[in-house]
């Protein structure tokens, strides 16, 4: 390979689902909105070293986002972050008193050899 091809070598890109209102993407959605074109490694980096209180935070997102796509069927997982995001402290009062008494688990890292540990 020479140094001309190595250096076009595409980066992968963080890719949002629409739809999903998983933790994980919503906080994809959340984090393309402060970084520009971020990276999928830049944000598995970020989503695996999450602070409590940014564990928190995402945590009372997925709240939010599973009683906002009950009211509102249609709204997209952007949709339901840009709510979020203005949404007063007194409508994400209860989301975030559910979310502080959650037990947070350390994550596991996102590997490509799923699985293969199980089939040894």
């Amino acid at each position: 390979m020479t140094a001309s091809l190595a250096n076009t070598a595409k980066i992968p890109r963080l890719r949002i689902t629409k739809t999903s209102t998983t933790a994980r993407n919503l906080a994809a959605i959340a984090y393309t909105k402060l970084h520009d074109n971020p990276t999928t490694a830049e944000f598995n980096t970020f989503y695996e070293n999450m602070s409590r209180d940014d564990a928190i935070i995402n945590e009372t997102r997925h709240r939010f986002a599973q009683a906002h796509a009950a009211k509102h069927s249609t709204a997209s997982a952007e949709d339901i972050v840009i709510a979020f995001s203005s949404a007063s402290d007194d409508e994400l009062k209860d989301f975030r008193e559910a979310a502080m008494t959650m037990q947070i688990k350390p994550k596991k890292p996102r590997g490509s050899n799923k699985g293969k540990e199980r089939a040894q």
